[in-house]
């Protein structure tokens, strides 16, 4: 680590030098001595590649900066559509071209403006809409999944040139609220003139130029920002077997007024918790979460697209409004409401390995849970150039029920999970400007949050354990956790010509509370308490001061470097009386980091970071009382409280190519930390035990990545490539034998999406993934597995608008010990288009090979399983979608 951080500084030291850049200005006139304003002004290479560009101003000026790294003999370019192109080559110790332009005069019978597809100017990058759609394409989501450089995936989030996105925004503005999976699956493309990429987006008017960012920000750019028309999408749709499916949307888009509203319904294997989803970056990271202690079953998803397993009955209504007043006041309102009905039918087969033996268990579920979900916000925020103000009120209010029944190696049983959770918010943000230049920022965050659950299970399972031997009928665990958490940061900032100064104090206040009771019946029926321990009523406070002082020095489209210093107080204590638990911990960090971005041009940058960071762990590790998390896993804590440090650096490269549409992206990171505490699992043939003791151990990390995509004009194509290489280090302790592991991944993707003859589109994706994992003991456990997952899409228009598509998938997984899968999934569809409904007919055939079962392979250094799933068969939906 030493070697890694005395590297970084030597490059810092260096970079002085390279970072001299050359300045060229010029003025540029036409034959009257007039200037010529919007003049593209091209530095470029003797073969004519384009090094750097700009633009003549008002008065015609223009300067242009000659990259560092240029090495050949350079040429200065000047191209306007009134006047002749005019070159001069740039020479040794000479700094000012002038240009004396002519007017260009020509007889044109018939003219065709194409517009570029991607054009860039400054940070800011434009998709053409127009270019990339194509006739089968609905909404703006289809046309953005074949634009080069942005990649959307299955859940909605999207990203850009490997990067994702910090939000999404509408002519501007945030009107979903961070969840925009269903802005772009409802509004349509005829809506939208360009899709623009902001690079070092800065949302807030106050901060621009002030404060540095690397966010990237994604703008649906409105073709009618004054229009008032209320545009309706609507679909209903039946099939067999016993399949509906309807939904009605309603959107309105202008400057001053922006809503979108659906209602839903479906049993087709459509999922809407995508659509309500929090895809954005979070704003607040210290926002506290409630994971679900209690579960029904071990076994996860299968890696398939959602529609193919999921067994639901959903219905969604979500309300999305937001308005300005004259004086740009923003007022919003986002309400959504989903329920649902699942079944879920599964067994699962694992086989565990410890230093000496091989352990087995086999599961098989049936389950129907029934969800719902309620989440409201209000939101008033102010966006001017002297001040920012923004206050956002928020609930959610969520209940799941599952009913079960399990059958295991040993036992055949039935089960009931409950859970409810109610969460609330309220987040203050104020930043005004100073007539000092300085900038003052105050933030002050308000969270409550509770989640209660309990599992119930018909049959008195591992009495030996729980029960002193004793046979009994039934077991009832009850657990939950309550958080109350506040959040006040203040801050000022101030910049001094290319030095900027940040000063920020950091409050925070947390209290949890975890409480948890195990409960038996006897075969008499009466209930009796787990008398192993106490079970929890654990009380948990934190209080964290943080004084952070951070600088940066930036010199504009050449590099920036920042330092940060935060200073940490904090104190945590928390109790359990009925285990005479009383601790205290007060820890003083300094946490500092580093990091410096090198502007190569103006579409290449490259960067580097390290930081260095201390934490303690949350309540989570701390409870003594045995929770029993699912019928096989009991989990308890014998340790103290987890504190981890820890090591990150990394370095990235990025390259863009706009005009070329070329868009690369690389880097390689690192991560070592230190931890006072390890999970410490007993196996038996019935049960899983977790505790956490406190052992030391050390986890490492490092991980390359590259990736692009590239328009190819020749082929008319997008081409994709990803690829992903890493490797972790750490230690398992499995039956009180200490276990060091090595995990090595790789991932590679591949899409091409082609288009033929204006009526024929071809989309081919591969994913390639290879994952080893090995123990380092004696005859320790090596595992290893291939996964090939492969789709081919083809569609094409005949007859009148009549489009057919049909597409092919296939997967392909083998492990080690030569266990093999291999599927083929088949779907057609047929769309004809009714002008005179303004409606389209379409008839939807999936899974046609009628595939009613799933296997899935898992592998670990410690376990692998197979897990047979029931999936949906057949489907065919006959659906009218119409606009009105």
């Amino acid at each position: 680590m030493k070697r890694l951080a005395g590297l970084f500084i030597i490059c810092l030291y260096f970079s002085n030098g390279i970072l001299a850049q050359t300045v060229l200005q010029g003025t540029v006139k036409d034959e009257k001595e007039l200037p010529v304003k919007g003049a593209n002004v091209l530095l470029t290479t003797p073969k004519g590649l384009v090094v750097q560009f700009g633009h003549t101003n008002t008065n015609g000026q223009y300067t242009i900066t000659i990259p560092a790294n240029a090495k050949d003999s350079l040429v200065i370019t000047v191209k306007h559509i009134s006047y002749i192109t005019e070159h001069q080559p740039v020479v040794n110790n000479r700094l000012v071209y002038d240009f004396l332009l002519k007017e260009s005069v020509q007889s044109l019978n018939e003219v065709t403006v194409m517009q570029r597809p991607v054009t860039q100017k400054g940070d800011t990058i434009r998709y053409n809409v127009a270019f990339f759609a194509q006739e089968q394409d609905r909404t703006i989501q289809d046309v953005m999944k074949r634009m080069p450089g942005i990649d959307i995936a299955e859940d909605g989030t999207i990203s850009y040139n490997g990067k994702k996105i910090g939000n999404l925004y509408t002519g501007g503005d945030d009107l979903m609220n961070g969840r925009y999976g269903a802005a772009t699956k409802v509004i349509t493309k005829e809506m939208i003139e360009t899709i623009e990429i902001i690079l070092n987006h800065q949302p807030i008017q106050v901060l621009r130029n002030k404060s540095t960012t690397d966010n990237i920000g994604l703008n649906l750019v409105l073709k009618n920002e004054n229009s008032w028309k209320l545009t309706g999408l609507g679909m209903a749709g039946a099939g067999l077997p016993a399949l509906y499916t309807a939904n009605m949307n309603t959107v309105m888009l202008n400057k001053k007024v922006k809503t979108l509203n659906s209602v839903k319904v479906n049993n087709t294997g459509e999922d809407y918790r995508n659509e309500i989803a929090r895809l954005a970056l979070p704003r607040n990271t210290e926002t506290p979460t409630l994971s679900e202690i209690l579960s029904s079953g071990t076994a996860g998803d299968p890696d398939l697209p959602r529609r193919n397993y999921y067994i639901n009955r959903s219905g969604l209504a979500n309300i999305n409004y937001l308005i300005k007043n004259k004086n740009a006041i923003q007022f919003r309102t986002n309400i959504q409401a989903f329920i649902d009905k699942q079944e879920v039918n599964y067994y699962n087969q694992t086989q565990l390995f410890t230093a000496s033996d091989t352990i087995g268990y086999f599961e098989r579920l049936l389950m129907t849970r029934k969800p719902w979900i309620l989440n409201g916000s209000f939101n008033i925020q102010a966006n001017k150039e002297k001040y920012y103000l923004n206050n956002q009120t928020s609930a959610e209010l969520s209940a799941t029920r599952e009913y079960s029944s399990l059958v295991t190696q040993s036992a055949g049983l039935g089960q009931q999970l409950s859970g409810r959770q109610f969460a609330f918010g309220n987040e203050l943000h104020f930043i005004p400007a100073l007539k000092t230049n300085g900038i003052m920022e105050f933030t002050w965050n308000l969270n409550y949050g509770r989640r209660p659950q309990r599992l119930w299970i018909d049959d008195g399972l591992h009495a030996e354990l729980l029960n002193e031997n004793m046979p009994y009928q039934a077991m009832e665990q009850a657990a939950g956790i309550t958080v109350l958490q506040n959040h006040v940061q203040a801050g000022y900032l101030f910049n001094k010509k290319r030095f900027r100064q940040q000063y920020k104090l950091i409050l925070l206040q947390e209290n949890r509370q975890l409480d948890s009771d195990l409960a038996l019946q006897q075969d008499n029926g009466s209930w009796n308490r787990y008398k192993g321990d106490a079970g929890n009523n654990l009380v948990w406070n934190r209080y964290r001061g943080i004084i952070s002082t951070d600088y940066s020095w930036v010199k504009a489209n050449q590099y920036e470097i920042g330092i940060s210093i935060p200073v940490t107080i904090q104190s945590i204590r928390y109790k359990q009386r009925e285990y005479a638990l009383s601790e205290s911990y007060n820890r003083f960090w300094v946490n500092p980091a580093i990091s410096y971005k090198w502007y190569i041009n103006a579409q290449e940058t490259f960067t580097a970071s390290y930081s260095y960071k201390n934490s303690l762990s949350d309540i989570h590790t701390v409870y003594r009382g045995v929770i029993l998390t699912n019928y096989r896993s009991l989990q308890a804590n014998n340790a103290p409280l987890q504190e981890r440090s820890g090591h990150t650096a990394g370095i990235g490269y990025n390259f863009q190519r706009t005009l070329q549409m070329l868009f690369l992206n690389g880097g390689l990171s690192f991560t070592k930390e230190n931890i006072n505490t390890l999970l410490a699992t007993e196996i038996t043939s019935d049960i899983k035990r977790n505790i956490l003791l406190a052992i030391p151990n050390t986890r490492s990390s490092w991980q390359l990545y590259a990736g692009g995509s590239k328009y190819l004009y020749f082929l008319k194509a997008t081409l994709s490539l990803k690829n992903n290489y890493s490797i972790t280090r750490m230690q398992q302790y499995i039956n009180e034998e200490l276990i060091p592991v090595k995990f090595h991944s790789v991932n590679s993707s591949l899409s091409l999406d082609k288009k033929l003859f204006n009526r024929i589109s071809i989309n081919y994706a591969g994913n390639y993934t290879y994952s080893f994992m090995k123990q380092g003991i004696k005859n320790g456990n090596n595992n290893n597995m291939q996964r090939l997952d492969q789709h081919l899409n083809t569609s094409f228009t005949v007859m009148k608008g009549l489009l057919f598509q049909f597409q092919l998938r296939n997967i392909y997984s083998r492990s080690s010990d030569n266990t093999a899968v291999n599927y083929w999934f088949a779907d057609t569809k047929l769309r004809y288009p009714v002008k005179k409904w303004k409606a389209d007919l379409e008839l939807d055939c999936t899974n046609i090979a009628n595939i009613n079962s799933y296997e899935l392979l898992r592998v670990d250094a410690s376990y692998s399983s197979l897990s047979h799933y029931d999936i949906r068969g057949r489907m065919l939906l006959l659906k009218c979608t119409f606009n009105f």
